[in-house]
């Protein structure tokens, strides 16, 4: 039997490790009870099925991890307190779930996500050709020149489109909209007779066989040599598809550098064989 000496030794090794045990047991609580909080989900479909590789994220702890097939997520060691639960999944609405969570508690939640179709702005894709030229003189070369002109050249430039938008009934009139060209009256042997004067010009456009070379007119492509304004008052703008008005000899084509100072280029809307569709 041992002695009192051999007892009092072995009650304080006892001892000892009683101590030693409480406090790792106490370490062991403390830990948990800041850290532990586990939460387990399943994320579903609007229809109710489960769905698979949803990206689900706790904001607070930058804790992520994605659905499995069945749908389930899990976090064995979420932060407690209030955290925010983000479920992100291709062709669905996000979703964000403002979660309170005590430390040393198991949640369970199940969630759905709403399908999400995009609705996109209606986008109409017009096709051009070169310089602009719009697709539907796909199958005609007639308008070439002018819309290569208006991309290279100064002027003013009128389309069927704002041919139509003017109002105007008289070509000469619609000529006379551009600044810098003016249309009047003046008396002649043969009564009042229009003319147009262009300010960078010295001369006018009438009367008849005077000063006309001023201003040339070609119709189609080709020169007319009459008096500008017997064509351009013969002429209505439902007949024409463009018209091109150069004013000033540093504006002229190449076709028009002679004894013009100003220049009129007319395209008309139908002549014998083209393909232009005149009925829209």
């Amino acid at each position: 039997m041992p002695g009192p000496v051999a007892r009092a030794r072995g009650i304080r090794r006892w001892s000892a490790a009683v101590f030693c045990a409480a406090l790792i047991v106490g370490a062991a609580e403390t830990s948990a009870q800041a850290t532990t909080s586990e939460l387990h989900g399943v994320v579903l479909s609007a229809a109710g099925d489960p769905l698979s590789d949803v990206a689900v994220s706790i904001a607070a702890g930058d804790l992520s991890t994605r659905t499995d097939a069945d749908g389930r997520f899990s976090f064995g060691a979420a932060p407690w307190g209030q955290v925010r639960l983000r479920l992100r999944a291709l062709g669905h609405a996000p979703l964000d779930t403002l979660m309170l969570l005590q430390s040393g508690l198991a949640y369970t939640v199940r969630l759905r996500l709403a399908r999400f179709v995009p609705q996109l702005d209606t986008v109409r894709v017009e096709a051009t050709l070169a310089y602009g030229k719009p697709a539907r003189y796909r199958h005609t070369g007639k308008f070439d020149d002018f819309y290569e002109r208006r991309a290279k050249k100064p002027g003013s430039y009128f389309t069927r489109e704002d041919i139509e938008r003017s109002g105007r009934s008289q070509v000469s009139e619609l000529v006379s909209s551009v600044a810098g060209i003016t249309l009047g009256y003046r008396l002649s042997p043969r009564g009042m007779e229009p003319h147009l004067r262009v300010a960078r010009c010295t001369g006018t456009s009438g009367p008849r066989g005077s000063g006309y070379g001023w201003f040339a007119v070609y119709l189609d492509g080709q020169r007319l040599r009459a008096d500008p304004l017997d064509v351009l008052g013969e002429l209505k703008t439902s007949e024409i598809e463009t018209i091109e008005v150069y004013r000033g000899v540093s504006q002229l084509p190449i076709e028009a550098v002679g004894d013009a100072c100003a220049a009129v280029f007319i395209t008309t809307r139908y002549t014998p064989g083209s393909v232009l569709d005149t009925n829209r």
